[in-house]
C-alpha cells in the first residue's frame, strides 16, 4: 500500500507541475496577443535593413548658392540632384533632352536602391507558433513600405521641380472621314518649276552655226541688193525695216546706197558681227536685238524686207500674227518683199542628205518633209577638226503660193508680183521655181 500511495502522490505532483506550466504558457500567449509589438528586437532588426531616408540635398532641396560647391554634393544650379525612382515614368523622364543624370550615376552608386517589393520577390515561408512572430513580421514590412513610400513621394516632388516648363498642347489630329462621306481632297505638293526648253530658233543661230555657213561674196550681195532695190523701188532716203537681218550684209549694202535701214534679229552673235562690219565701213546702222513676234512699229517705214527664208519659224497662227506686225510697221501703201522657199519644189527632193564643208568643220544635214503639217524638219550634225561632234535641228513651215497669198490678203496686203528666182523677175514657174519672192503692198485704210 505504501508503494502504491507513493506512486499516486508522484503522479499528482507531476500533474500539478504540468498544469502550472500550461497556465504559465497560456498567460504568455495571452500577453503576446494583447500587445503584438512587445518583441521590439524583431521589428528593429527588420527596419534596420531599409536604408535611411537620404539627406535633403540628395532629393533636390535647394541649397544656398556658394562660390565653391561643398565636397561630395553637386551644384544644384548646373546639375539638379535626383534620387532613382521605381515608377515607370522615370525612364521617360531621363530620356527627355535637358534633364540631368541621376545622383546614382554622379555619385558612383553612393545611395542604395530601395529593396524590391514582395510582389517582385516573395519572402520564404516561416513556421510560426501561436501567430506572434508572423504578426510582428507583417507589421514591420508594412512600416517598411510606408518608409519607402515617403522616400518615393519626395523623389517624385524633386522630379517635378526639375522638369522643363510644359509645352503648349498640340492640335488634335483631324478626325477620319465618316463612312460614306467623301474624303477631303489633299492639296498636291508644290511642284518644282520645270526647266524651260528653248525653241530651236533661240539657240540655233549661234557661233557654231556661223562656222557651218559660208557668207556670200560681196559680188553676190550686190546682185541680190540690185534685185531688192529694183523690186521695192528704193531711193536714197527711203526707210526700210530688215526683218531677220542676220549678219546685216544686205542692210550694209543698201545703207551705202542711201537707204535708211533698221536691222532686227534675235541672234546676238550675228548682230554683233553685223555691227562690227558696219563700224569698219564707217556706217551708222541701227541693229535691234528683238523678236519679230514682238515688233511694235506703227507706220514707221516705207518698205520692209524678209529675205532668205526668215519667215515660217512658228505655227500658222503665229506666222499670221507676224504678217500683221509687218503690216503695222508699214505706212499705208508701203511695200513688203517676202522671200521664202517654194514647198512644191522642196518636196520633190525629200528626204535628202547633204554634206558640205565649213570653217574648220564638216557638216551633214538630213532633211525630210512632214506632209501632215507641211514642215521641213532638218537635223544638222557638225564634226569639228578637234574630233568633237555637235548636233542641232530646226523646223520650218513651208508654204505653197496659194497659202501665202491667202494669208497676205487676210493680213491686209495686196500681192503685186511673184518671182521664182532673181533671174526671172515677176515670173513664177510653179513647182519648178525654187523660191517665192512675193512683192505685196499694204492696203489703204
Amino acid at each position: 500500500m505504501s508503494s502504491a500511495q507513493d506512486e499516486l502522490d508522484k503522479e499528482r505532483a507531476g500533474a500539478s507541475t504540468l498544469m502550472s506550466e500550461v497556465s504559465d504558457e497560456a498567460e504568455r500567449e495571452a500577453e503576446a496577443l494583447a500587445n503584438p509589438f512587445a518583441s521590439a528586437e524583431t521589428g528593429k532588426a527588420r527596419r534596420s535593413s531599409v536604408p535611411p531616408p537620404p539627406p535633403a540635398t540628395a532629393i533636390g532641396t535647394p541649397q544656398p548658392k556658394a562660390s565653391v560647391p561643398p565636397t561630395g554634393a553637386p551644384d544644384s544650379a548646373t546639375a539638379p540632384s535626383r534620387g532613382p525612382s521605381r515608377s515607370a515614368p522615370s525612364a521617360q523622364i531621363t530620356s527627355e533632352p535637358g534633364v540631368a543624370p541621376s545622383d546614382e550615376t554622379k555619385r558612383g552608386g553612393e545611395r542604395e536602391a530601395a529593396p524590391p517589393s514582395r510582389a517582385a520577390s516573395p519572402q520564404p515561408e516561416r513556421v510560426v507558433a501561436g501567430g506572434s512572430s508572423s504578426d510582428e513580421s507583417d507589421d514591420a514590412e508594412e512600416l517598411d513600405e510606408i518608409d519607402e513610400l515617403e522616400v518615393d513621394e519626395l523623389e517624385v516632388d524633386e522630379i517635378r521641380t526639375s522638369l522643363p516648363p510644359e509645352l503648349p498642347p498640340m492640335a488634335p489630329p483631324s478626325a477620319p472621314p465618316k463612312s460614306g462621306a467623301p474624303a477631303r481632297p489633299q492639296a498636291p505638293p508644290p511642284s518644282l518649276p520645270e526647266s524651260r526648253k528653248l525653241p530651236w530658233f533661240e539657240e540655233f543661230f549661234s557661233d557654231d552655226y556661223l562656222r557651218t555657213v559660208l557668207p556670200p561674196t560681196p559680188r553676190e550681195i550686190a546682185v541680190e541688193c540690185d534685185f531688192i532695190a529694183a523690186t521695192l523701188g528704193l531711193e536714197p532716203g527711203t526707210t526700210l525695216l530688215d526683218i531677220g537681218c542676220g549678219l546685216g550684209l544686205h542692210a550694209i549694202d543698201l545703207t551705202e546706197r542711201g537707204v535708211l535701214v533698221v536691222g532686227l534679229d534675235l541672234s546676238l552673235p550675228m548682230l554683233s558681227r553685223a555691227a562690227d562690219e558696219a563700224q569698219e565701213r564707217g556706217l551708222r546702222i541701227n541693229f535691234l536685238h528683238a523678236d519679230m513676234r514682238d515688233m511694235t512699229f506703227e507706220g514707221a517705214f516705207d518698205t520692209a524686207l524678209s529675205w532668205g527664208t526668215s519667215f515660217g519659224y512658228f505655227d500658222d497662227e503665229t506666222n499670221f500674227k507676224v504678217l500683221l506686225r509687218m503690216r503695222d510697221a508699214l505706212r499705208p501703201g508701203g511695200k513688203l518683199l517676202l522671200d521664202v522657199v517654194n514647198r512644191d519644189f522642196v518636196t520633190r527632193s525629200q528626204p535628202n542628205s547633204v554634206w558640205f564643208e565649213g570653217d574648220g568643220c564638216v557638216c551633214m544635214e538630213e532633211s525630210k518633209v512632214n506632209h501632215i503639217n507641211s514642215r521641213l524638219e532638218v537635223k544638222r550634225t557638225v564634226m569639228l577638226d578637234d574630233g568633237s561632234q555637235r548636233e542641232a535641228s530646226y523646223s520650218l513651215r513651208i508654204y505653197a503660193l496659194h497659202e501665202l497669198g491667202q494669208m497676205l490678203s487676210k493680213a491686209g496686203f495686196r500681192v503685186l508680183s511673184v518671182s521664182g528666182m532673181r533671174a526671172t523677175p515677176g515670173v513664177f514657174f510653179g513647182a519648178d521655181s525654187p523660191r517665192m519672192i512675193i512683192l505685196a503692198e499694204r492696203k489703204e485704210g
